[in-house]
């Protein structure tokens, strides 16, 4: 009997991440654990090739007929496929009753999947919900839709986050951000808080003078924010690390560094796997974190836990875990005043920052490894 940690697809970000080390971690355990992925179709090739080693995987939708695999993303989403809305209908004719114990499943739309193979072959699941899809449509698309459009998308995201949670045995969330909402659909005691793992670095003797940032740069991201910050310090060093789902967004804003004359204070590093990431986060002075991330904010954790603090948007899941000004900085999204005012006083003061950094990095070693998520994930499902 299996134990199956559901993706809809093996792209770059903290989700997909979660996942993979949910899956190792479990099996480290002994546990039958397997990572499930609807398709095998992703935006980046390779995505997480490093992580994946070891780790069993299977992609559903190899068992289809070519005709079935068919999807296309509908216009103006950046992830919403047709895919995401077919295979619930196709996954019973191709999953043996008892192939699985039990399913996590990582967010909504993968979450209609399991919601499927528990009502056609009685496999129960539970949701880890990062974002429902309600304050998704509300924090990405409002702007790129027409009001009532919004309207429209947000009534059937409500829908749809009081369909999963409803029919899940647990809603596990990385943090409380999103509760108010949730217990419209299920009793406080049913949300169940854990905050997502990390590898557990070590610490550099000796910092180094830029600011890194490290994400899936995609829309949503707004990576031009940087600029109003480099006005702000003409003399910062920005190093951003991570891979750019749109080619086209890449190449204009390289082009307008370049227009701006910011070639001196902003290197793009590209993506980097779990290895590359070990070495840059301890020599950064700090991590920058500008836009508010109410799931959560995996990459504050993974600083710390090189010994790196981070300035974070107020809000973001992951300032539950934090205290400001002990081993963070909080601001308001995007308030490039203070965000400005934090830096300058690091890149005057390292010492300071190195002090903050150690600081985040005790919080964090001992209750936020991976093998202690997953056990904090099954404490209240009998799988073992």
């Amino acid at each position: 009997m299996k134990i199956g940690i559901l993706i809809d697809r093996l792209n770059i970000g903290g989700v997909e991440k979660s996942a993979i080390q949910e899956v190792r971690a479990l099996n480290k355990l002994r546990a039958d654990a397997t990572l499930i992925v609807l398709s095998r179709k992703s935006v980046v090739k390779l995505a997480h090739k490093d992580l994946l080693k070891g780790v069993p995987v299977i992609f559903l939708d190899d068992r289809f007929p070519k005709l079935l695999k068919f999807t296309f993303k509908f216009p103006g989403f950046a992830f919403f496929s047709f895919f995401h809305i077919s295979y619930p209908l196709i996954l019973p004719f191709f999953v043996k009753r008892g192939e699985f114990k039990y399913i996590i499943s990582h967010g909504s739309y993968t979450t209609l999947s399991a919601l499927s193979l528990k009502i056609t072959k009685g496999i129960p699941y539970s949701i880890y919900f990062w974002d429902p899809v309600k304050y998704i449509i509300r924090r990405v698309y409002v702007g790129r839709f027409p009001s009532l459009m919004i309207s429209l998308f947000s009534s059937l995201g409500t829908l749809i986050d009081g369909l999963l949670s409803t029919n899940s045995d647990h809603v596990f969330v990385a943090a409380n951000t999103h509760d108010t909402y949730l217990t419209r659909f299920v009793k406080k005691e049913n949300i169940v808080v854990v905050p997502p793992g990390t590898y557990i670095g070590k610490r550099a003797a000796k910092k180094g003078k830029h600011v890194l940032m490290v994400t899936t740069w995609k829309k949503g991201k707004n990576p031009e924010y940087v600029f109003e910050i480099v006005e702000k310090l003409p003399d910062i060093k920005l190093k951003m690390v991570g891979g750019w789902l749109d080619p086209a967004m890449l190449s204009n804003f390289k082009e307008e560094i370049k227009n701006r004359g910011f070639e001196d204070n902003i290197e793009l590093c590209g993506a980097a796997d779990e290895e590359m990431l070990a070495q840059i986060y301890p020599k950064a002075l700090v991590h920058l974190t500008t836009n508010l991330e109410k799931g959560f904010g995996m990459p504050v954790l993974e600083a710390a836990a090189c010994g790196t603090l981070s300035i974070v948007a107020k809000g973001s899941g992951v300032c539950s875990v934090f205290k400001h000004g002990i081993d963070t900085f909080i601001t308001e999204e995007r308030d490039t005043k203070k965000i400005a005012k934090y830096i300058k006083k690091l890149i005057e003061n390292p010492s300071i920052a190195k002090k903050m950094g150690n600081s985040a990095y005790e919080r964090v070693k001992n209750d936020f490894s991976w093998k202690a998520h997953v056990q904090k994930l099954f404490k209240n499902i009998n799988v073992f």
